[in-house]
């Protein structure tokens, strides 16, 4: 049943015009975890078409996640999990395939850069690797650089990342400080 849905979602979107290299996305769900790091429950967060999630829950329901720990005992905890995936044309039908995932708190406030006026003047395109803390209240602290196209970038993802706000994980029911790495793009208007 999954196969034939996602077919016809391929085939519709074919018939409206599409390419098939334009067949891909991105989904966000909040995940709850038992104490071994299996997802129990999935929700998807953002505009996926309503086809597309079940395929999607159903591989989130496959992965082993970092499971929680409170004073060495495994707890439920929560986290948020970004999938990349595509539709590939497979002989007369179309696969779901996930290209990539990442688990951590989920951004729901992002600021955009103000991008520098020194790259404006030179055309350059960038983009800044920043790590940081999320606080359990889901505000940012301790941002630095990990790594950038140019440094001309750097001051302005770190203004930029300040200012964001995350859903934080939760272990055990309650929210939590985590670690994160965002990678914020700086690209020429058209």
């Amino acid at each position: 049943m999954v196969k034939l849905l996602v077919f016809w979602v391929a085939s519709l979107l074919l018939a409206a015009g599409a390419a098939a290299e334009e067949l891909q996305g991105s989904a966000y769900f909040d995940v709850w975890l038992d104490e071994e790091g299996r997802a129990t429950q999935a929700v998807c967060v953002d505009e996926t078409h309503p086809v597309l999630i079940d395929p999607l829950r159903k591989w989130i329901f496959e992965q082993n996640f970092r499971h929680a720990a409170v004073d060495g005992r495994p707890v439920p905890s929560t986290t948020s999990v970004w999938v990349s995936y595509s539709l590939a044309e497979v002989e007369s039908d179309y696969e779901l395939l996930v290209r990539g995932y990442d688990s951590g708190p989920r951004p729901i406030e992002r600021a955009t850069p103000v991008y520098p006026v020194n790259a404006l003047e030179t055309y350059k395109e960038g983009w800044v690797n920043i790590q940081f803390t999320v606080e359990a209240s889901g505000a940012v602290s301790n941002p630095r650089i990990l790594d950038s196209s140019h440094k001309l970038f750097e001051l302005a993802a770190l203004k930029s990342i300040r200012q964001w706000r995350f859903k934080p994980e939760t272990v055990d029911g309650r929210p939590v400080s985590t670690e994160a790495t965002q990678r914020i793009e700086f690209e020429m208007a058209d």
